[in-house]
């Protein structure tokens, strides 16, 4: 394959070797993806994809960060933490960019890779000391454990393999009693 040149029109390969990995994470464990596969799936050669990605966890790294939307972290966060109503998970999927980086999180958080499911943890635990104004750094040894724990409870439930679970079943978690507890320490962070 020669490397596509900088006036074609279509999407350029960068972004061709991103959507090609989207779709074989959908389609295979992440550790069934190859370099090879990959970049015949995306039309591009082994060296194109290496002058972009120094290996298969840096796309996915870059991927994932790219699909993120502005705010996301945070606007999930707040859905779970206000324990939303099934109407307001909706209204915030309903935007597709959204929906997108929700099922590319959910399709890392489940991929079996510890690297692929660490990236979604450390976005997880980011978005809720950003939410309490906080660094890793400025909490005690209590409030990085409860942290971790909430964390951890939250991975738990991105982690399922039910088809069916979603936004809403982690917004509803809130709304429950270990929810509440949840909520509560994080709540705790804020106050700091």
């Amino acid at each position: 394959m020669a490397r596509p040149r900088k006036d074609q029109e279509g999407p350029g390969a960068r972004e061709r070797i991103e959507d090609a990995f989207w779709r074989l994470m959908g389609e295979m464990p992440y550790r069934d993806i190859t370099i090879r596969g990959l970049c015949s799936r995306a039309d591009v050669n082994p060296n194109t994809f290496y002058s972009y990605f120094g290996c298969m966890d840096d796309l996915a790294r870059d991927a994932f960060e790219e699909s993120l939307v502005s705010g996301f972290p945070a606007l999930i966060m707040g859905v779970i933490s206000s324990g939303a109503s099934e109407e307001d998970v909706e209204a915030v999927t309903a935007d597709a960019h959204v929906a997108q980086g929700l099922g590319r999180m959910l399709l890392l958080a489940r991929s079996e890779s510890p690297y692929l499911a660490g990236l979604v943890q450390d976005t997880v635990r980011d978005a809720w000391l950003a939410s309490a104004g906080r660094t890793a750094d400025d909490l005690t040894r209590e409030e990085r454990a409860g942290l971790a724990a909430v964390v951890g409870a939250q991975m738990a439930l991105l982690s399922s393999r039910d088809p069916e679970f979603g936004l809403h079943d982690l917004a509803e978690l809130a709304t429950r009693p270990l929810g509440a507890a949840m909520v509560s320490t994080l709540a705790a962070l804020r106050r700091g």
